[in-house]
This record gives structure tokens, sequence and C-alpha cells, in this order.
């Protein structure tokens, strides 16, 4: 596929995903026209190419494609450095792939660790980015296949179990530092309060707020996927 095309499908999806940022003051249509940028693009589509890579077990491929991504953000001057936190979020989850596939499984771990840290970080600075928090549960699946590999039966479940938790509103996506829950309750909310478009309020309900499959499917699919499938699979918003 041509990278332009790859780049208009990304930018479309991140501008679905994105969009209510426009809603949400001065300094969120900033931000959403940054992450939106063609700079970023091009390094978000590197990190899809490197992961492309490690999907096909081409190891070393991916490796030096995450770390011209590496360079490049590091490389980057950006008005809000959220962006490019953001941005390293994917780098870290895809390098955790790397790990994984390499049988490092605690630096696998520890680069699951340090995305979800990422997103704490960014939704500490910016109220408006609370919806990133769903991203969360992307590293508690991923931890889920790690415990798989290591054939600890019991501790997959327990993570199963968190999922199933957070979509049925017991347990967070995420704490942030402060000690601030970001839940269910606090992204339909955060989403309430926002003049959205019938259209706009759809994707939210299904995208972020898990309503589109009820969680008894949801559950039974995730339990499917990590035990089922012989690799990571890294998801993308």
């Amino acid at each position: 596929m041509p990278e332009a095309l790859e780049g208009d499908q990304l930018l479309e999806t991140m501008r679905r995903d994105f969009d209510y940022l426009l809603l949400c003051g001065e300094e969120a249509c900033c931000w959403f026209r940054e992450f939106c940028s063609v700079d970023t693009i091009r390094v978000r589509l590197m990190i899809l190419e490197a992961l492309a890579a490690l999907q096909r077990n081409d190891l070393k491929k991916g490796s030096d494609l995450l770390e011209s991504a590496d360079r490049k953000n590091r490389s980057r001057v950006a008005t809000l450095p959220s962006v490019l936190r953001f941005v390293e979020r994917y780098r870290l989850s895809t390098l955790a792939y790397l790990h994984y596939l390499n049988r490092d499984l605690a630096a696998a771990e520890e680069g699951l660790m340090r995305a979800r840290d990422e997103i704490r970080a960014i939704i500490k600075r910016h109220e408006f980015l609370l919806p990133a928090a769903v991203q969360c549960i992307d590293f508690v699946i991923q931890r889920a296949r790690i415990a798989r590999r290591e054939m600890k039966w019991r501790e997959a479940e327990r993570q199963i179990e968190i999922i199933r938790d957070i979509y049925a509103g017991r347990r967070p996506f995420c704490i942030l530092e402060s000690g601030r829950q970001i839940g269910l309750n606090e992204l339909a909310e955060f989403y309430a309060r926002l003049p959205l478009s019938e259209e706009q309020r759809e994707h939210a309900r299904i995208a972020f707020l898990g309503e589109g499959v009820p969680l008894s499917v949801r559950v039974e699919r995730l339990e499917t996927a990590v035990f089922g499938l012989p690799n990571l699979v890294i998801p993308y918003l």
C-alpha cells in the first residue's frame, strides 16, 4: 500500500477519535492540529511499519525502524511536548512487542508500564485528553499474553478479569499519580459535557465507552485472542 494512502487512513482514524478536541478550547485545538500534523504522521507511520516488520518476524528491520522513529521524534520541536509523549507511547508499546518476540518478557513488561506512564502523564497535563485513558486497557491485554507465554495461566486469567471489571465499571482504566481514578463513569461524564454531534457521540459510545458489544461477548473474544493467538497484537487508536 502506498505510504500516502496509509498516511491518509491513519489521519482519518486520528481525526475520528480526537476531533472532539475542537470543542475543548484553543489549547485543545492546537494539540489536535499538532497531533494530526505531517511530522507526527510520519513518525507514527514509521512505528506502524516497524510493527508490520515485527509481525513478519523481521526483528532487525523492526528494531531499526523503532530506533529511527525515536531519533525522529526526539529531534522534533513541538509547541506541545505532550504530543511527542503520546507518539512515544506507541513506540514504547511496539518496542515491548519486539522484546516479547525476543523472549525478554521482563523488558516487554517494563515497556508496557512505560507506555502506560506516558498516557497517565499527558492526562495529568491535559484534562481534554481524558479519553486517552482507554488505551491503558491495551496494556492489560498484552500483560495477559505475556503471562500466557510464561505459562502463568492464573495470572493471564487475572488480567482478563481486570478487563472484565473495567468494562463493568468496577475498576478504572488508570489511576493518576494524584490518586484520581479514570474509569467509564469519568469518561461518560466527560463526553456528556461536550456539544458533540450525534455521529461523534455514537463513536464515543462504541469506541471509548465500550457500549457496542455486550460484556460477555467482549470477554469471550478477549479470551480467544489471549489464549488462541501466537503473538501480541498492538492495538492503535
